[in-house]
């Protein structure tokens, strides 16, 4: 079976579609230099946290070369942690300690906050303190507690949860 249709087209409706068609695809697209340039917004970008850690015989990754200027000698930042401060997407760079910091006595806590956290902190002021010191009990005096708690670190808290514990 063979089968055939006939279609019929209308040539006198054809001829002016195809030629609309036609001509409005020759037409020349709309000219859009009479109109004010949006300026480009930069693409959000979330700040970015840096954490550098220490510990009583490692200060490789905060600390330099030592000092002489002046009376007292001081760590200069080093070359990781002033690579870090120059970077703008950068916020935040805390130094954290690790471990255990039973063998300094009160001159050395003192040592470390004057000789060595201090300077770092000024270098910018993106470098803040995290993290938890664990001294021996009574070895950081208050006037050195209260030094490092108001640069973001905190001194033998796992200590004092233990004691309020204890207390109930």
């Amino acid at each position: 079976m063979h089968f055939t249709k006939n279609i019929s087209y209308k040539l006198k409706r054809l001829v002016p579609a195809l030629g609309l068609a036609g001509a409005a695809a020759m037409m020349p697209a709309c000219d859009k230099s009479d109109e004010p340039i949006m300026p480009q917004t930069p693409p959000s970008t979330t700040p970015i946290e840096v954490e550098l850690y220490f510990s009583v015989d490692n200060f490789n990754e905060i600390a330099g070369d030592l000092l002489y200027r002046g009376p007292e000698p001081f760590y200069s930042p080093s070359a990781k942690l002033k690579d870090y401060a120059l970077q703008p997407e950068i916020s935040n760079i805390y130094l954290v300690p690790r471990g255990t910091w039973y063998q300094y006595d009160t001159y050395d806590i003192q040592a470390l906050y004057f000789h060595t956290l201090n300077p770092l902190l000024k270098y910018s002021p993106k470098i803040r303190g995290r993290g938890n010191f664990v001294f021996t009990p009574g070895t950081a005096s208050s006037r050195d507690s209260l030094w490092l708690v108001e640069h973001g670190w905190t001194v033998n808290q796992q200590m004092a949860q233990n004691i309020k514990s204890k207390q109930r």
